[in-house]
């Protein structure tokens, strides 16, 4: 007995994403020593909680441990919280994501400059109003309901996103490379604007950078503004409903090629350097140019093209760059009006989800509170589960 663990992996704050657990990059430690590892390991009763990050939105996001971390140990700036109960795991889980409780930890970090840190003290001392174990399975029940409902909208783009692209790869699988991307499209890079000009300010201008990038979807969380009136000096950068954006840096992850359509709802906003913006010269082909950024013959061309190593990125030459098969104008419609099903099926769905994350927040409120008696309308939401 060595008293020391072989390799273990190990869930990181980078691995900790704000909508779940992402293990694509999974790392591993040796020489662990037992102890350490049984006091450090996730297991089926585990609420992992982000302890410490410079971004203030990110302290307190709290998630259970799911079957692909089960047995991981969790690393530097996670904080595990284990009441060894299923019931109650799942029950503490949903009552640390309240509006109440995040409103505490935003209270409690509000001093702390550079690294916003959750005190480990602070949070034992937290007092949790706790429902009987009957009631706290139910409410974790309803919520789950809502989760479902979110789960099963946030499916339906991706699987209308994967038909148009099996169109787009099925089009250009016998035609030659004979079209730059630069021929059809107008590709700007964005402004590298000074970090120190950037303000938190919501009713600013919103900056548009990479992090804001996922594939298929702009989020803003976590925006960076600039403040309106120097915005107007940078007018070749605005961004126009229909717009495509690419991000350079890292453009392609497990899900995708980082790419999205602007939408009204996301002007004003700026373009920042290591965002490459699109338009078409023939405004109708704007919609195919968005599924060719989609398909799998871009996917490999940045991934053959990119440099950096562990932080890949390309250039807008490179994007420039890209050798695209010629099709009919027949071709290039169809393939445009597939993108913009799957557009308004997005937008559909991010209504749905939008209702059903108002619907969950007003359940954890009003439901974790233990101040009011769950209404029996509320029961609907068990049919989804069932």
């Amino acid at each position: 007995m060595s008293g020391v663990s072989d390799a273990l992996p190990v869930v990181r704050i980078g691995n900790v994403q704000r909508d779940g657990i992402d293990m694509n990059d999974r790392l591993f430690l040796t020489g662990v020593r037992h102890a350490d590892a049984a006091r450090k390991t996730i297991r089926r009763t585990t609420v992992l909680m982000v302890g410490s990050n410079g971004n203030p939105e990110r302290v307190g996001n709290a998630y259970l441990a799911s079957d692909e971390i089960r047995d991981h140990l969790y690393a530097s700036f996670l904080i595990g919280i284990d009441p060894g109960d299923e019931t109650l795991a799942s029950f503490l889980w949903r009552w640390l994501q309240s509006s109440v409780v995040q409103r505490m930890i935003t209270q409690a970090t509000a001093g702390s400059t550079g690294l916003k840190n959750l005190s480990l003290g602070w949070l034992r001392d937290l007092p949790v109003p706790l429902p009987s174990r009957a009631e706290q399975r139910r409410i974790v029940d309803l919520v789950s309901g809502t989760d479902t409902v979110i789960g099963h909208a946030r499916s339906r783009p991706s699987l209308l996103q994967g038909v148009e692209r099996a169109i787009v790869d099925r089009a250009f699988a016998s035609q030659p490379n004979e079209v730059f991307l630069g021929d059809l499209a107008e590709v700007l890079v964005g402004f590298a604007f000074d970090s120190t000009d950037f303000t938190d300010d919501s009713i600013q201008v919103r900056l548009l950078r990479g992090d804001n990038i996922t594939p298929g979807e702009l989020r803003w969380t976590g925006a960076k503004h600039l403040h309106a009136v120097a915005a107007a000096g940078y007018t070749k950068y605005d961004l126009r409903p229909n717009d495509i954006v690419v991000a350079m840096d890292r453009p392609v992850i497990s899900r995708g090629v980082k790419r999205a359509l602007v939408r009204p709802t996301d002007v004003p906003a700026l373009l920042v350097q290591r965002v490459a913006r699109l338009r078409a010269h023939d405004a109708p082909l704007q919609a195919y140019i968005y599924a060719l950024l989609g398909s799998s013959s871009f996917e490999h061309y940045l991934e053959s093209v990119q440099t950096g190593g562990h932080a890949p990125h390309v250039s807008g030459l490179q994007i420039n760059g890209f050798l695209t098969p010629t099709l009919g104008v027949g071709e290039m419609e169809s393939i445009a009006r597939c993108a913009t099903a799957t557009l308004n099926a997005r937008e559909a769905a991010g209504r749905l989800i939008g209702a059903a994350e108002s619907l969950r927040a007003a359940l954890l409120t009003d439901l974790l509170s233990g101040e009011r008696e769950i209404p029996e309308a509320y029961d609907a939401l068990l049919d989804v589960n069932a």
